[in-house]
């Protein structure tokens, strides 16, 4: 049997599994509404204990559970037609029963996404017997890519504790950085004291337990708890980077307009959900240990009345109410908008579920990945035009973090997009360009900012083909250019003054993009050997690692090109799981990694 029989083979076997488990769902809207609570409560339970145990196989499993929540999603969402919030005595049956068909529906996601895997050409499969087994044949180094957001957290955090003195910067406050931009020497710009730190309430489940009380409910005991504007802020304090830096991740600028309201405006009720949700684990926590019969999967699960949590939200942070009531139907995941999972194999999990009956559940489960993403796909597929808006102000947001980190007198930076033409045509443009006054240096960038938070591995791979392909071109028409018409015309094309007899040096391409740039684990290789790519934290890192030297850009230049060659080590974790009768076996599809892959190229 050839390659492309065994692929169509498990596409049926995924087909009948599938049906197989949904002819088992109950006929009835109401049962199906109670079952797809039941399957939010399992994932709110399990993300809690993932976070908890940090194992490798619960991690891969807890996966799978997450990929079929939204087929789970798709066949059992309904609008509820009664008043209320249904509530039944606590059933292991039913909790094994909601779990089970999380995983069988994640199993055929799987299995579905393996076979894009195998035409792909990044996974290898083989069958005997009953047995499908599925090995890994791509290199992995876009792995490295999401490795990059760690180096740099570890360097700014090595920098500030005084465990690396080898940069030569002078670290200085966030705070105070515009005080010391055009003072003479190398400042760097680190969060030293923690802004929102003066609010950390110490011993925090002491100031908990007191407010922490129980109620029945048939046979359940159920958790109550009051809160304190203290805890509030508490909570509110250590959300506020992580969702920010979400923020940043999706590409949600803050002057971004979506619907009636600001991409500012969405960040601030994001806090507010996140805060809440932190808040809410913690006093779960807290909870079973003051009240042991107290049950998890039944407290972890929030539900309100939509207006009352519209209006609570309005009060605490002091916007307009229909502005608050926007903001959240848009974060809203609505009955009506089941379509978009029938497709949809990317992880998801909305801040916000409205049962449609006036009723909301919040799902603490939907900050065990950056929320924003669930937000984007839901905005994209009621509109698909609202992807315009998002991406407005993202080159410029970008260019501008790149910028701050050449700031002072010795550098020259473009203003803008800068358009180059021949004969009165637009040839390409130069997205950002930066003179180095002291060396006559010149480094020029294309910058991209391209969404890869996803898993569909046919919407990955396009998107790095075109990524390797736009900036190759890019590289091929700049030098061109240049060899044209000469670095005097470029200087002038640039607006960019030379000082004294100061000439350009030379010339650096560099492509910047946000999220990706080893597109090789993709399968599109870049060709440009005068182009070096980085990724946003791989270029920063680089920066703060390189310091205030005589040769800034090419030594940039030198390192991004030799760090193209490391490699992504890890080790496999087997994974085994039953589709019908078959059994199919993952011998390297999913694998922990050591903390210093391809550390050996970086320092």
């Amino acid at each position: 049997m050839d390659t492309k029989e065994i692929c169509n083979e498990i596409l049926t076997l995924a087909d009948k599994h599938e049906q197989s488990i949904v002819s088992s769902f109950p006929v009835q809207s109401l049962h199906r509404v109670v079952l797809f609570i039941e399957t939010v409560r399992a994932l709110d339970m399990l993300s809690l204990l993932n976070i908890e145990t940090k194992d490798p196989d619960d991690a891969v499993n807890f996966d799978i559970l997450r990929m079929g929540w939204n087929l789970a999603a798709f066949y059992l969402f309904k609008p509820l037609e009664v008043r209320g919030f249904p509530m039944a005595k606590e059933s292991e049956a039913i909790q094994r029963y909601a779990a089970s068909i999380l995983f069988g529906l994640g199993s055929c996601v799987q299995a579905r996404r393996t076979v894009d895997m195998i035409r792909a050409g990044t996974v290898a499969v083989e069958k005997r017997g009953n047995s499908f087994i599925f090995k890994k044949t791509g290199t992995e180094s876009e792995h490295l890519d999401t490795l990059e957001y760690a180096y740099l957290d570890e360097i700014e955090k090595d920098i500030l504790s005084q465990k690396r003195n080898n940069t030569n910067w002078d670290t200085v406050s966030t705070a105070n950085i515009e005080e010391v931009i055009n003072l003479p020497g190398s400042h760097l710009g680190l969060d030293k004291e923690g802004r929102f730190n003066k609010y950390l309430l110490p011993a925090i489940e002491t100031h908990m337990l007191p407010l922490i009380s129980s109620w029945e409910y048939s046979g359940n005991l159920m958790m109550a708890n009051e809160t304190t504007e203290e805890i509030d802020d508490h909570f509110l304090s250590l959300s506020i980077d992580t969702v920010v830096n979400w923020q940043e991740d999706a590409g949600i600028h803050a002057k971004t307009n979506i619907c009636s309201f600001t991409g500012s405006d969405l960040t601030a009720i994001v806090l507010d959900l996140v805060s809440i949700n932190m808040k809410h684990i913690k006093f779960a926590s807290v909870a079973k240990q003051k009240f042991p019969r107290i049950s998890l999967f039944q407290n972890l699960t929030l539900w309100k009345i939509k207006e009352e949590l519209t209006s609570e939200i309005a009060a605490y942070t002091g916007f307009d109410s229909g502005l608050v009531a926007d903001i959240l139907g848009a974060l809203t995941l609505k009955p009506g908008d089941v379509s978009l999972f029938q497709k949809h194999s990317s992880l998801f999990m909305p801040l916000l579920i409205d049962l449609g009956n006036g009723f909301v559940i919040r799902p603490v489960s939907s900050i065990s990945r950056n929320p924003f993403y669930s937000i984007l796909a839901l905005l994209e597929h009621r509109d698909p035009n609202s992807r315009h808006a998002i991406s407005l102000h993202r080159e410029d947001w970008l260019r501008q973090r790149l910028y701050s980190n050449f700031e002072g007198n010795r550098y020259q930076r473009v203003d803008g997009n800068i358009n180059v033409r021949r004969q009165g045509k637009v040839l390409t443009d130069i997205d950002a360009a930066i003179y180095d006054n002291t060396t006559g240096e010149l480094a020029l960038f294309q910058i991209k900012w391209q969404d890869f938070f996803f898993n569909d591995v046919k919407k990955l791979r396009s998107k790095a083909s075109n990524l390797a392909k736009e900036l190759d071109e890019w590289a091929g028409k700049i030098s061109e250019w240049i060899n044209d018409n000469g670095h005097e015309q470029l200087a002038q094309l640039l607006r960019i003054k030379l000082p004294g007899k100061n000439k350009i040096s030379a010339v650096y391409l560099f492509g910047l993009s946000k999220n990706a740039g080893r597109t090789a684990g993709y399968g599109s290789v870049k060709k440009s050997v005068n182009l070096a790519v980085a990724t946003w934290p791989q270029f920063q890192r680089n920066r703060i690692e390189i310091g205030p030297k005589a040769q800034v850009f090419s030594t940039l230049f030198k390192n991004l090109i030799e760090q193209e060659k490391a490699v992504f080590e890890y080790k496999p974790i087997p994974v085994n799981f039953q589709l019908s009768e078959h059994e199919l076996i993952f011998k390297d599809v999913w694998y922990t990694y050591e903390k210093g892959s391809g550390k050996d190229q970086r320092e």
